[in-house]
């Protein structure tokens, strides 16, 4: 075989090698999201949060067990959940904290497992 032959050979079993090592590296350095079960509380009172561009937004005010401070976040931050302005809710939540999030949101997903209890607030 010539020389030319021979460098051609080398070159494409080279770039074959490299291609079956990255394509085994993808597999261990992808990220997976966690996925847990937490508690949630919901406020019977609104609040107000600010969006894109700035711009200020009612919604409701949030916070998990544990936590002592209240968050405000959209009213469908919780899939399955449908907010009623004056009840506060204790809920049975599945959270995900997202490996590789949108650049535009948030890095955490809430999806309703079950309402615990919810109270109706007089004024």
């Amino acid at each position: 075989m010539n020389l030319m032959k021979k460098t051609s050979v080398i070159l494409i079993l080279c770039l074959i090698v490299s291609l079956f090592v990255s394509c085994l590296h993808d597999d261990d350095a992808e990220e997976k999201d966690i996925i847990t079960e937490t508690t949630m509380y919901i406020s019977a009172e609104t609040g107000t949060y600010c969006g894109m561009f700035g711009y200020k937004y009612q919604g409701m005010q949030y916070r998990e067990k544990g936590d002592t401070q209240w968050y405000c976040d959209s009213f469908n931050l919780i899939e399955g959940f449908t907010y009623e302005i004056g009840t506060e809710y204790e809920l049975l939540v599945e959270k995900t904290i997202l490996a590789n999030p949108p650049a535009d949101s948030s890095c955490f997903r809430y999806k309703l497992i079950r309402i615990i209890s919810q109270k109706k607030v007089t004024e």
